[in-house]
């Protein structure tokens, strides 16, 4: 016989908690008012700027055909370009430049 779920003898471990919808809002309202979140998506950009430079990099790299290989690394440079900037305004050190770029 199937029981019917709200006659479940089981406990409900959320029962009182979680449930109110303005406690996660509260939450979040303290989080953002102590400026995490905003650090947090700055840093989320400016790593996934530099991840795109360095798969722009890569490609280039390996392409054949110059056409899209400048192609390739200009997109490549306009990443770092707003990398650099987003570090600069965050007060964090620029990113290295690509290792082809690096002095020897």
């Amino acid at each position: 016989m199937v029981q019917n779920r709200s006659s479940s003898p089981r406990v409900n471990f959320m029962k009182g908690r979680r449930q109110d919808p303005n406690h996660w809002h509260e939450h979040a309202e303290k989080w953002r008012a102590s400026g995490q979140e905003y650090s947090f998506y700055a840093m989320k950009l400016l790593t996934e700027y530099i991840e795109h430079a360095l798969q722009f990099e890569r490609l280039a790299a390996q392409e054949a055909d110059p056409k899209l290989k400048a192609q390739f690394a200009e997109q490549a440079k306009a990443y770092r370009e707003l990398a650099a900037e987003r570090a600069a305004r965050y007060g964090l050190p620029p990113p290295s430049p690509p290792p082809e770029a690096t002095p020897v």
